[in-house]
């Protein structure tokens, strides 16, 4: 110990370093950077390899055997083919017209659609109520309990 002090009295470490463990712990830094750095060009290595299994892909069209369609196969405006893609169904769905005329299937307004399935009341899978007097068992209503 210099000057008789000990190290917690002088504030900071008074020993070497142990070189021995140090050179160590590098090797080991070393050894194994080393062994992941094989292994990674060794994965990428075989990932490149062709397989057996490639022989049995179907091999990719030749240019003679590839029939390319005629004409632009770009749209011109994709907005203005929108808006008269919408103008059309708006109109269908606006408009009375025959869907099947054999068997008397017509599309009509969305309105005109509604107005008739309130009119004409919706499906409900049950029998109707008979127009029946109520059973002896039942309850009077206000006006006849009174």
């Amino acid at each position: 110990m210099p000057n008789g002090k000990t190290p917690k009295e002088l504030g900071y470490e008074t020993e070497d370093l142990q070189w021995p463990i140090v050179l160590w712990s590098l090797g080991i830094v070393l050894v194994s950077t080393l062994i992941i750095i094989g292994i990674t060009v060794a994965a990428f290595a075989w990932r490149d390899t062709p397989r057996l299994l490639m022989r049995d892909v179907a091999p990719v069209a030749t240019a003679e055997e590839r029939t390319i369609p005629q004409g632009p196969l770009l749209q011109a405006s994709p907005p203005l083919d929108q808006e008269a893609y919408e103008a059309k169904s708006f109109s269908h769905m606006e408009s009375f017209g025959w869907v099947d005329e054999a068997n008397g299937v017509v599309h009509v307004p969305i309105d005109r659609a509604m107005e008739i399935a309130l009119h004409n009341g919706f499906p409900t899978g049950t029998a109707p109520a008979d127009d029946t007097e109520p059973a002896d068992d039942a309850e009077p209503s206000g006006e006849d309990a009174q």
